[in-house]
Parts: structure tokens; sequence; C-alpha cells
């Protein structure tokens, strides 16, 4: 068994997940039972991404939420704006 962690029903925020390995890390995540919040600075990937994970309007389901990342600086104090 080793250190193998439990997934199912874990919460998992992903940065950069409109796409790429974000957007496969969060396909995968949620094929494994967790709880996914998919962060981007690219809104329209990111709605896109979400309709492709079965989403519809930000909030309205309970496996997947996603919001734009506030832009600029690293470490910014602004928080997401849909989640």
């Amino acid at each position: 068994m080793g250190s193998q962690r439990q997934i199912d029903g874990s919460v998992v925020a992903i940065t950069g997940g409109a796409g790429g390995i974000g957007l496969a890390l969060g396909r995968a995540m949620l094929g494994a039972g967790a709880k996914v919040a998919l962060l981007d600075i690219a809104e329209p990937a990111l709605d896109e991404a979400a309709a492709q994970l079965g989403g519809g309007d930000a909030g309205s389901w309970s496996s997947l939420q996603w919001a734009r990342s506030p832009g600029g600086c690293p470490g910014s104090p602004r928080a997401p704006t849909n989640a």
C-alpha cells in the first residue's frame, strides 16, 4: 500500500486549470472523486475548460468550481472572482 493517499472526497485547487496539465489534472481528480476548484487568469479558456468537465454556471454544481485568478504580481491578496 505504501503512502498512497485517498483522493475520493478531497478538495483540490488547481492553478492553470484552463488547459494543458492543469486541465488534465482536474479531469483526473474529478474522475477519482475529488471536489475540484480550477483557477486561471484566462477567463474564456477557463469557462471552456469547465464546460468540458461537465460544468454549467459557476457555483451551480458541487464537484467542480472555477474562478478567474487575479492577474498581477504573485502573492496578490485579491481573491478569485467567481468561486
